[in-house]
């Protein structure tokens, strides 16, 4: 489906056929919002990229180094063509106090925030790349893009965002029976599992 397919239903379901009360503009920006919310929530588009190892750095920037990175799930040292494996901050403070200035071949990588990534050992000349596989951020949509999520999404995507153009019109009764529909049920489960985070991956989570 395109985004224009969608504005197309996301119309209809806002009776406004004739373009009267709600823009091209205000209606594609609904669907782009939804669209970015839907992605980072349920983490439906995955990509991988290299990166550089970089001499004696721990902690890596991602955000700064992958344009379009959301949260990182596995990495691939392409030297020693071995997984590093995910663990947290306190298996390895518990591992070794020092891990942070650890100089050796990397075996694990900790998800710090949204940003950062450590990963450890470091070398401490580095040479090659680390193959990355992330989470990526929702792409900004054209008229004619498909939008790169599975089927079973789509309904969900649509009520988001129609339920956003009913807020703007402050139809915040008609909103919530969008947001509650059968469309989403995916998405209010996920909401009342997970109620104090927004996703999480493999052994870890944000």
């Amino acid at each position: 489906m395109t985004r224009n397919q969608l504005a197309t239903l996301v119309r209809a379901n806002l009776d406004d056929a004739g373009v009267t009360f709600y823009s091209a503009a205000a209606i594609n920006d609904s669907i782009q919002d939804a669209y970015a919310r839907l992605v980072a929530e349920f983490g439906l588009i995955e990509k991988q990229t290299s990166v550089s190892f970089t001499s004696n750095l721990t902690y890596y920037d991602f955000s700064s180094l992958i344009p379009d990175f959301l949260a990182v799930t596995s990495i691939f040292n392409l030297n020693t063509k071995m997984w590093l494996d995910p663990v947290s901050t306190l298996f390895m403070d518990q591992l070794r106090w020092d891990w942070e200035i650890a100089v050796g071949t990397p075996q694990w990588f900790i998800p710090i925030n949204f940003r950062l990534v450590a990963v450890t050992p470091h070398y401490s000349s580095a040479t090659g790349t680390m193959l990355v596989f992330y989470k990526a951020q929702a792409p900004i949509l054209g008229a004619n893009d498909i939008i790169q999520i599975p089927d079973e999404y789509l309904g969900i995507l649509e009520s988001m965002a129609t339920a956003d153009g009913l807020e703007q019109s402050r139809e915040f009764v008609k909103a919530q029976k969008y947001l509650k529909s059968d469309d989403t049920k995916p998405l209010q489960k996920r909401r009342l599992a997970n109620p104090d985070r927004i996703m999480g991956y493999g052994n870890y989570t944000y």
